[in-house]
């Protein structure tokens, strides 16, 4: 649903609501104003009954042969005749007409004592139905002769009330939903007129092509979008970073393969072209180490593109942080026996579960201990330690160690710092991807990753994991 179509649908709803409400008020006091009109004429004539036909005759026993003259006169000249009736609440009838029986025995209304002057107080009536007609009748004591009181009843058809009052809601209905039509265009025209802007925004990022990552101006929008603006500029402009740095790490990357595939080719050549077995094994020999180096920084590219698009496509799951170290530990063993050196894991003494994801984790691990077996000398130490509190990974060795002023841009892709091994005296091979994977995997798992200065004498790496976020992992 458009933004448009949401702010209608709330602001039309509501308006509704008030118009029926309107509507309702307007029924409710015109029928009030109808029948107290009718109420009144029923007084009236319940004043007239009482003190010309009651008092002045009935009272005095007077014959009753005057009641037709009398309802002559009340209903000359009406199209909705009115019936009275005169009598003791259980009988017997003093005058009027005898239908109207069943109103004298009412025992669930008031009893309403009829005044002497028509001025003091208007006595309101009730609705009841009478035959295929609704009529008000009106119900009041008129005098009270030892224990038993004389009502009087007075009933008339409210057909002409009722066609008033239709008259009165259809006036009233008719220039409100005029103004609820009107509102309701004008709520649309001021809606249509407000969204003007987010089209025009929307129009000047549609027209962009996909490499422009140029900030939006909050000035081409009203100032309630702004922060939504400000938003996508921050996400535009780490946008832009993300694409430089992936950029920069295809530029680099084939720079990095065009000199192991040079080589290959040469050496395929020296193969091709020996003049010895002897001269041919030493060919065969290094093109076997070169193809396992190029084999190596496939595999490690393909890790960190892996590591940086696992932040939004990654599925954490739970693993046993133990166990993981302890098979990468297993795994380095036969390269750090080929140096003689001393590779050491360190448990914790209790399990440490984690919400990680395993390849990634595993191969976090597996750099760590790679680059520790590397810079470590012949006959040194490595040692791998896993902490339940806060846990944490760490990884130190006996090697040169690594300058304070180095330790943040050796995380960075193809980023090496040359070293030689004082045992062989050859320099150390390596791509520079190691430890970039590492700070990647790293930022996934929300893991602070530092360097510090080993009492083996060397680096020491500490991966720690957030410990106060139950989600991320738990301990047992």
């Amino acid at each position: 649903m458009s933004f448009v179509a949401r702010l209608l649908e709330w602001l039309v709803g509501p308006l509704l609501f008030v118009w029926l409400i309107s509507l309702g008020a307007t029924f409710l006091t015109a029928r009030d104003i109808v029948e107290r009109a009718l109420d009144d004429r029923l007084n009236t004539v319940a004043h007239v009954l009482r003190d010309h036909i009651y008092r002045d005759q009935i009272a005095q026993g007077l014959p009753e042969q005057m009641n037709p003259s009398t309802l002559r006169w009340l209903n000359a000249h009406v199209d909705y005749p009115i019936s009275y009736l005169i009598g003791f609440e259980s009988g017997p009838v003093l005058a009027g007409d005898d239908a109207l029986v069943p109103y004298l025995s009412i025992t669930d209304s008031p009893v309403l004592e009829l005044p002497e002057r028509l001025d003091d107080r208007l006595l309101r009536g009730f609705n009841a139905a009478r035959g295929d007609h609704f009529v008000r009748v009106l119900r009041a004591r008129i005098d009270r002769i030892g224990t038993r009181n004389v009502f009087l009843v007075l009933t008339q058809a409210r057909d002409r009330e009722d066609g008033l009052l239709r008259s009165i809601m259809l006036r009233e209905a008719m220039p409100q939903s005029l103004v609820l039509v009107a509102s309701m265009f004008l709520i649309w025209f001021g809606v249509r007129y407000a969204s003007r802007p987010m089209h025009q925004l929307k129009r000047e990022i549609d027209s962009r092509v996909a490499d422009d990552l140029r900030p939006i101006s909050p000035a081409s929008a009203p100032a309630e979008l702004s922060p939504l603006i400000n938003s996508i500029n921050a996400f535009m402009k780490r946008l832009a970073v993300a694409r430089d740095a992936h950029q920069r790490f295809i530029a680099d990357a084939a720079h990095q393969l065009r000199t192991p595939l040079a080589t290959l080719r040469t050496q395929v050549e020296v193969v091709q072209n020996a003049a010895s077995e002897a001269e041919r094994h030493q060919a065969l020999t290094s093109l076997d180490r070169t193809i396992e180096r190029v084999s190596r920084l496939s595999a490690q590219m393909l890790s960190l593109a892996r590591a940086e698009s696992s932040s939004v496509t990654g599925e954490l799951t739970e693993i046993d942080l133990v166990d993981t170290c302890a098979e990468v530990a297993q795994d380095s063993l036969t390269a750090a026996m080929g140096k003689s050196i001393d590779l050491e894991f360190v448990r914790p003494a209790r399990r440490v579960r984690l919400r990680a994801e395993p390849t990634l984790l595993g191969e976090c691990v597996r750099n760590l201990l790679e680059n520790a077996i590397k810079y470590a000398p012949t006959d040194g130490s490595v040692r791998l330690a896993v902490h339940a509190d806060p846990p944490r990974i760490v990884v130190e060795d006996s090697g040169p160690g690594i300058d304070p002023a180095d330790r943040e841009r050796i995380f960075a892709p193809f980023a090496r710092t040359p070293r030689q091994d004082p045992s062989s005296g050859h320099w150390v091979a390596g791509s520079g991807l190691g430890l970039a994977i590492v700070r990647e995997v790293a930022m996934l798992h929300r893991a602070r990753l530092e360097i510090e200065r080993s009492d083996l004498g060397g680096a020491r790496f500490v991966l720690t994991f957030p410990r106060e976020e139950r989600d991320v992992f738990s301990l047992q």
